[in-house]
């Protein structure tokens, strides 16, 4: 900051006083206390016209008769117009805060005009008033005692009223436009011989950080302006300057983040994530905006419609039921500010365990995803980080499905098979966790009862002595080998079940069983199957 910077605020500042109060000498006490009065008065008149406009902003009327008949006069494009007016139809809640935010932006113009306005006003009633009441003015400066001293007081007076209003723009755009454009610079989306850093450099950084500025900020200035640029966020008071360098950050790293294809993403776009949670926390605006935007577009994709033109993404079948259970856990959570960080970092961290199992380049290699998710190790560990957050619970038998469902899709299996599939095991492995403490005799009827019954859902009929022959092998291979208080996972027993399937057929294949000999493939997924009780 050079002393030449200061003196283009002080030297204006200055010559303001200078002038007020040789005017004042000119045409004495009375009326130079009298146009204080008014200027105060305006000030106070600007200030509350304001907070009203701000309150008139945010209703349906201003939108209709104002708001959007304007932005289609200036924008003149019928689609961004119909977009934005979409966008203030989302909910009331969405309405309140952007048109809050406008109002905000708007009003320290909005202060700054009404101020000039009452001054007009007030210069005409004060001319009027000086004129009528002239004789007893001049009989009030002739009994007036140390009048240059008080005529002094009160040109300082009209000068730093004055100085107030209309720093209340200069302090409020320069912080807002410094902390844009110095976000947007730190994130290297700016070279440094743009126009906006010089920008930056020139002419935002010496008026944001000159001394008179972050004076007036100090002794009164800062609140002034939060007082005319505040709203409401969801219940939540705030102010526009808080809320920029939250919003500019956010917008970066979604930015950032839309340059990366899925299949690319490492640790590193996964870190983006997070930040963008963080930012999402620590801004009322963007935590109320992010959740109504989420809520709204997680109802319209769980009625299969589109949501502003952004339908639900196409995925491969495979993926289908996993995308479902995403979309309803952010639908529960979207209006919940602290589900909704949570639910972001565990997403994080998800995908921070794809990157570095490479799983997400495999996303459309089923044979490849097969490997990989029935590996153990990606899925004990996305397992523990969903575990560690109780609304992504619900993610984990998705994603322990995943593996059995590319497999599925590989043998041919239809959906509705699949999705028979998905319910047995869930069902099944269930019936194993409640036999545990069980005798053995009592475990194997109850679970020959259960698996008979889920056998017959899915549509296959099976002789009770095979119903023992399972039961008995699960309750030796599966119960009795977890540490106690364990639960068994439906991972364990499709594992169980591959398992029991290769050593069937490789009996049948001993025994010279002709009905086998053809069978080609099956042996390949020996590899894949999860270690179960290691």
């Amino acid at each position: 900051m050079s002393f030449s910077n200061t003196l283009i605020f002080i030297v204006p500042i200055l010559a303001l006083f200078v002038i007020t109060f040789l005017w004042g000498l000119l045409r004495g006490l009375a009326k130079t206390r009298f146009r204080a009065i008014l200027i105060i008065g305006s000030a106070v008149a600007a200030v509350i016209t304001t907070i009203a406009l701000k309150s008139y902003i945010q209703t349906e009327s201003f939108v209709n008769t104002m708001f959007l008949p304007f932005l289609s006069k200036t924008v003149g494009s019928g689609e961004v117009v119909d977009m934005i007016a979409s966008f203030l139809g989302v909910s009331p809640t969405m309405n309140e805060v952007l048109l809050g935010v406008i109002g905000a932006l708007l009003a320290p113009m909005i202060c700054l005009v009404c101020f000039l306005v009452y001054s007009i006003i007030t210069w005409i009633v004060f001319a009027i008033i000086s004129l009528c009441r002239s004789g007893a003015m001049k009989r009030s400066n002739a009994l007036s005692s140390f009048k240059p001293l008080r005529i002094l007081a009160w040109a300082l007076v009209q000068t730093l009223v004055v100085i107030a209003v209309y720093m209340i723009p200069v302090s409020v755009y320069s912080e807002a436009l410094s902390t844009v454009l110095n976000e947007v610079a730190d994130n290297g989306m700016l070279s440094e011989s743009s126009e906006e850093l010089d920008l930056v450099e020139e002419v935002l950084h010496p008026i944001d950080e000159n001394m008179v500025t972050a004076t007036y900020r100090t002794v009164g200035g800062k609140a002034l302006c939060n007082l005319i640029t505040d709203f409401e966020a969801n219940g939540t008071k705030t102010h526009l300057n808080d809320e920029v360098g939250a919003v500019t950050h956010f917008s970066c790293d979604v930015f950032r983040l839309t340059k990366t294809k899925l299949a690319d993403m490492s640790e590193e776009e996964s870190q983006i994530l997070k930040d963008i949670a963080d930012s999402t926390k620590n801004s009322a605006l963007l935590s109320t905006i992010t959740g109504e935007v989420i809520y709204s577009l997680a109802d319209c994709w769980k009625s299969e419609e589109a949501f502003l033109g952004v339908a639900k993404p196409h995925v491969d079948d495979l993926f289908d039921p996993l995308v479902d259970t995403l979309v309803d856990i952010f639908y529960q959570d979207a209006k919940n500010d602290a589900a909704l960080h949570a639910d972001f970092h565990t997403l994080a961290d998800v995908v921070t365990c794809l990157a570095s199992h490479d799983i997400l380049k495999d996303l459309s290699n089923p044979d490849a995803l097969i490997e990989k998710m029935n590996g153990g190790d990606a899925i004990n560990e996305m397992t523990a980080i969903l575990n560690a957050n109780e609304s992504m619970k619900p993610l984990v038998p998705e994603v322990t499905n995943l593996g059995m469902r590319a497999i599925a899709s590989t043998l041919g299996l239809s959906p509705e098979e699949a999705k028979l599939h998905d319910e047995f095991m869930g069902n099944v492995t269930g019936a194993l966790n409640d036999v545990k403490g069980m005798e053995r005799e009592q475990q194997v009827a109850v679970m020959n009862d259960r698996l008979e019954a889920e056998f017959v859902k899915s549509g296959v009929n099976i002789e009770r002595e095979k119903l023992e022959s399972y039961s008995g092998s699960m309750i030796d291979d599966l119960l009795n080998r977890q540490e106690a208080g364990e639960e068994l996972t439906e991972s364990d027993l499709q594992a169980f079940f591959i398992t029991y399937a290769l050593d069937e057929i490789q009996k049948q294949k001993a025994a010279g069983n002709e009905d086998f000999k053809d069978i080609d493939g099956i042996e390949d997924f020996e590899g894949k199957i999860p270690n179960v009780g290691a």
